[in-house]
């Protein structure tokens, strides 16, 4: 888990959804493509 996969649990148990989609986008883009730790949903 990354950093900011951990943040956007946080952000979303608070009901912040909108910085909760945020993080997740940044998780996402750095993420390796090869790496193989796709963000569950």
């Amino acid at each position: 888990m990354t950093v900011f996969s951990a943040l956007a649990e946080h952000a979303e148990g608070e009901g912040r959804l909108r910085n909760a989609t945020s993080y997740l986008r940044l998780a996402e883009f750095f993420t390796p493509k090869g790496s193989g730790t796709g963000l569950s949903a």
